[in-house]
């Protein structure tokens, strides 16, 4: 469906972007020829359409090249940065072909082909920050450049603020109270500014675990979880190897594998946040895990995709260390 949608959006970016390039242009030539008493050697016409015709090649190129990328994506925060990511080149290219002055950096990322280049991944501090060039308000400009707008902050920040009481837990009782504290309204406004485990979530999650997910909807039948850690920090990287199986009623529907770099699966909430953020259910879910220092255990919430851009929690997970 996303990959529809994308294509849909770059089929009428061509086509609205030609039609304005195509009039711009020729009301310039119109101007032109009305202040100038020298004859003109090109036609007007034959010259404004070669140059559509040029953009609409750069077009196409660009089409047929990113969207074959964006097809081989899989994990679903990395498909939204593509698509992003082609908007901006689109939007580039445009301009600059309209003559508006654009940075040679820029102009390189617009033109670039992606035949020779491999997917760069982000620092893990700044992961899920978008390449695109975006116009338009000055909210979009802030989501663009992976910002959080002032309020989605603030509402950070409380949940920073009410991990404090992590360390006293004890009870069951207390950990319900403690999950409905910190439960992240939209999981995905974090997302983008996830960043590396430190040490101490590095201890707390190395190891096998096993438990449940219980849903907030009592009509739905729990999930049992196997999660499995074996990652360490290296050269600033996270690597190793891991294993997240979901099953439900004896039988696995989801295991994934990790290998390499973990960074991509394993990651942390933002600024000073002890939660524990593992992509689980091939990427349509994730957990924001806590280690409490007085149970031998992970507790946590389970957020699922409800759409494109927005995680919902739907339950709590719970996790014996084995």
């Amino acid at each position: 469906m996303t990959g529809r949608v994308l294509l849909t959006v770059l089929m009428i970016a061509t086509g609205v972007f030609g039609i304005g390039y195509y009039w711009g242009h020729r009301q310039a030539e119109i101007r032109i020829e009305r202040e100038s008493s020298d004859p003109v050697d090109v036609p007007a016409d034959l010259e404004s359409a070669q140059k559509l015709e040029d953009l609409k090649a750069k077009f196409i190129k660009l089409s047929e090249e990113d969207y074959a990328e964006y097809l081989q994506i899989k994990d679903e925060r990395a498909k939204y940065q593509k698509a992003d990511e082609i908007m901006g080149k689109i939007i580039l290219l445009f301009l600059a072909d309209l003559g508006v002055r654009v940075s040679k950096d820029q102009l390189s990322f617009a033109k670039e082909s992606t035949e020779k280049r491999a997917p760069r991944p982000a620092p893990a501090d700044i992961r899920g920050e978008s390449n695109a060039v975006r116009m338009g308000k000055s909210a979009a400009l802030s989501e663009a450049r992976g910002e959080i707008s002032p309020t989605k902050q603030l509402a950070m920040k409380g949940v920073v603020g009410n991990e404090k009481e992590l360390d006293d837990i004890y009870s069951d009782k207390e950990v319900e109270d403690f999950l409905n504290k910190v439960t992240v309204t939209n999981l995905f406004d974090q997302l983008r500014q996830a960043r590396a485990l430190d040490r101490g979530q590095l201890r707390s999650l190395r190891g096998t675990f096993t438990g449940q997910v219980h849903f907030d909807d009592p009509a739905k039948k729990r999930w049992d979880v196997k999660l499995i850690f074996q990652g360490r920090e290296q050269e600033g990287e996270l690597t190793g190897r891991a294993k997240v199986e979901l099953s439900k009623d004896g039988k696995a529907f989801s295991t994934s594998r990790s290998s390499g770099n973990l960074g991509k699966n394993f990651s942390s909430l933002p600024g000073t946040s002890r939660g524990i953020l593992v992509e689980a259910n091939g990427g349509e879910g994730y957990f924001q895990l806590y280690a409490p220092q007085r149970l031998n255990s992970l507790v946590g919430l389970y957020y699922h995709r409800e759409k494109v851009g927005e995680f919902k929690r739907t339950g709590v997970v719970t996790l014996f260390r084995q």
